[in-house]
C-alpha cells in the first residue's frame, strides 16, 4: 500500500511476516513471554519493571499474600495480546482496590480474573501464568495526549540497530486499549464466557492499555521498545 504515490507502508501482515523470517523461533518464543523477557532483560541490567507475584496454576490462588499485594498494582497475562486480560488498580479500601474510574475492584474480582488468566483466555495457548507488576504512571506531557490508556514508544531494532520508532497512543475510540489481537490469536471462548465479559466490562476489567511493546532481533535477544 501506497500513500501520495510514493511514501511506503508496511501492513501488520506483512510486518508480523517479516519478524517470523527474519528472527529464530526461540527469540520469538522468548519476547511472547513476558516473565522469561523480564528475566533476559534484568540479566543484561536493563531496566525492567519488577514482578510482584507470579502464579502458574490456580492452586496458588489460596496461597496468594493479599495483604502483601501494594495499593497500586497491574495484573497482567503472561503471553496475553493486545492488552487484554490487563486489571489495574489504582488504589486501595479495606478488602479491595478501586479502578481508575473509582469502582471496587474486590478480591473475589482479582480472583475471577486470575482464573480467567490461568485459564488462557487471554492467551493464544490453552493455559497462561498471571503476573502483577508496579503500576506504571504516563509522564504528564505524554497523558495530555492519550485518553485513559498508558501511552509509549516502541523501537523496533534490527540487529541491534534501531530502523523504526513509534509513538502508541491508547484513543477514546479503542477504550484506552491497544491494537486488537491479530487474527488466529483471539481468545478463546468457553462456557459461560459473555456472562463473564460482560461483568468485566462493568468492573473496568478488559481492554485496560497495554504494556510496553517487545521485539526480537536476529540475535536472540530481545531488543528494548
Amino acid at each position: 500500500m501506497r500513500l501520495r504515490g510514493w511514501d511506503p507502508v508496511m501492513g501488520m501482515n506483512l510486518r508480523n511476516a517479516r519478524i517470523a523470517r527474519q528472527n529464530s523461533s526461540a527469540a520469538i518464543r522468548l519476547v511472547d513471554d513476558k516473565h522469561a523477557t523480564k528475566e533476559a532483560l534484568a540479566s543484561v541490567g536493563a531496566p525492567t519493571s519488577p514482578t510482584l507475584a507470579l502464579l502458574r496454576s490456580r492452586r496458588e490462588i489460596n496461597s496468594l499474600d493479599w495483604d502483601g499485594l501494594p495499593d497500586t498494582w497491574a495484573l497482567k497475562p503472561n503471553q496475553g495480546l493486545g492488552g487484554n486480560g490487563i486489571l489495574l488498580a489504582f488504589g486501595r479500601g479495606r478488602r479491595h482496590w478501586r479502578s481508575s474510574s473509582g469502582k471496587r475492584i474486590s478480591r473475589e474480582l482479582v480472583a475471577d480474573q486470575l482464573r480467567r488468566i490461568l485459564d488462557g483466555d487471554f492467551s493464544p495457548r490453552p493455559t497462561d501464568w498471571a503476573l502483577f507488576e508496579p503500576l506504571i504512571r504516563a509522564h504528564p506531557d505524554l497523558a495530555r495526549l492519550s485518553h485513559q490508556g498508558l501511552p509509549d514508544i516502541r523501537v523496533i531494532c534490527d540487529r541491534d540497530r534501531p530502523r523504526l520508532a513509534m509513538l502508541r497512543l491508547p484513543t477514546r475510540f479503542s477504550g484506552g486499549a491497544g491494537q486488537s489481537a491479530p487474527e488466529g490469536h483471539r481468545r478463546r471462548r468457553r462456557p459461560g464466557h459473555r456472562a463473564d465479559h460482560a461483568r468485566a466490562r462493568r468492573e473496568g476489567v478488559d481492554g485496560d492499555p497495554p504494556g510496553h511493546g517487545r521485539a526480537a532481533d536476529r540475535g536472540d535477544r530481545p531488543a528494548l521498545a
